[in-house]
């Protein structure tokens, strides 16, 4: 197996080959930083908008998250990419966390996940677009994803995605259950978010 040196930059100058990457190739970047990146469809590398407080969220999140999957099934974080699109096998995102339970993936293997989870939770960092996160929303609940939390820092609020296309808004004063994707689960909304 070839080491490979370090993550190279996603090329955005015009004109320029980027190198494309099967989701292998890309998995073995992640010893070096990869978990910065996506693979997009192409199999070009696409920079994650990272920041401190959304990375603090998720934390809570993921905290939460493990508590309750204890028996239950499995709690991954931003570090697994997330191969489940049939139709478009070099596409891997990764989100802030996730949740599977066992019967959906009875052990934890090497590599990409490439089962859905039921619930995937996207923490908006500072330089994510809403068009970014809208096509990673519906490409999530596509692939059969049960529920999306997508968790809006500054308006201290989450969006609750469904497949059926309705959605619902928790303020800071709600209550968060994990409905059908993770029954049993509740949280206060107010405890994602720190201050």
């Amino acid at each position: 197996m070839t080491a490979i040196a370090t993550m190279p930059p996603p090329s955005t100058a015009r004109g320029r080959r980027r190198r494309a990457y099967t989701p292998e190739q890309f998995l073995a970047l992640e010893s070096d930083g990869g978990f910065a990146y996506e693979l997009d469809d192409d199999g070009h590398i696409e920079e994650r908008h990272l920041g401190h407080e959304s990375d603090v969220i998720a934390s809570v999140i993921i905290a939460a998250l493990v508590a309750y999957a204890r028996g239950r099934g499995h709690v991954f974080g931003g570090g697994t990419g997330l191969q489940i699109f049939p139709d478009r096998p070099r596409r891997v995102p990764r989100c802030d966390a996730a949740y599977i339970s066992r019967e959906r993936l009875p052990a934890v293997g090497r590599g990409h996940l490439r089962v859905p989870p039921e619930l995937v939770v996207e923490v908006v960092s500072p330089g994510d677009t809403a068009e970014y996160i809208e096509t990673k929303v519906r490409e999530y609940l596509s692939a059969g994803v049960l529920r999306v939390w997508v968790v809006y820092p500054d308006q201290r609020c989450v969006f609750v995605r469904r497949p059926d296309g309705s959605v619902t808004i928790l303020g800071v004063d709600d209550t968060m259950t994990g409905e059908d994707a993770a029954p049993g689960f509740t949280a206060r909304v107010a405890d994602f978010f720190p201050g």
